[in-house]
């Protein structure tokens, strides 16, 4: 992923930071040692998560594929999280404009290439802004 875009995305995230004072606590992780360990660790107000971060150009076309670039690393460590009970999210963010997120359950699904269409298809409608998304998380198991 373009680490550019994908500092974006993390800008966005840091807005939820006014809203939910200390009683969010999250950080980046860049760890290049254990492949597939997520982007964003955290925790609000006592419910722990993580965030695998992705983003890339909306094509000219929606039937042209998306390739979010997921590793079998990045997927199989979503897997295991989501198996141990965990709660772990892939906030993919197409064009700038269009946030998905998608369980990591579905991990496996985001490592082949696939249309904006099916990526909306199986991600968590949890609103538009990034305190949408917090409260979401939040309350969601």
């Amino acid at each position: 992923m373009n680490k550019t875009k994908e500092s974006s995305l993390w800008k966005w995230l840091r807005g939820a930071e006014k809203y939910c004072g200390a009683l969010l606590h999250w950080e980046r992780v860049e760890n290049l040692v254990a492949k597939g360990t997520p982007d964003v660790m955290g925790c609000v107000e006592g419910s722990t998560f993580s965030l695998e971060l992705k983003s890339v150009e909306r094509p000219k076309r929606p039937t042209t594929p998306l390739h979010l670039n997921v590793t079998n690393e990045q997927a199989l460590w979503a897997k295991a999280r989501h198996k141990a009970g965990g709660r772990h999210w892939f906030l993919v963010c197409v064009g700038g404009d269009k946030r998905y997120l998608v369980q990591g359950l579905h991990a496996l699904m985001l490592v082949e290439p696939l249309t904006e269409e099916m990526l909306e298809s199986f991600s968590d409608n949890y609103g538009s802004t990034v305190f949408e998304l917090i409260q979401w998380i939040k309350f969601t198991s």
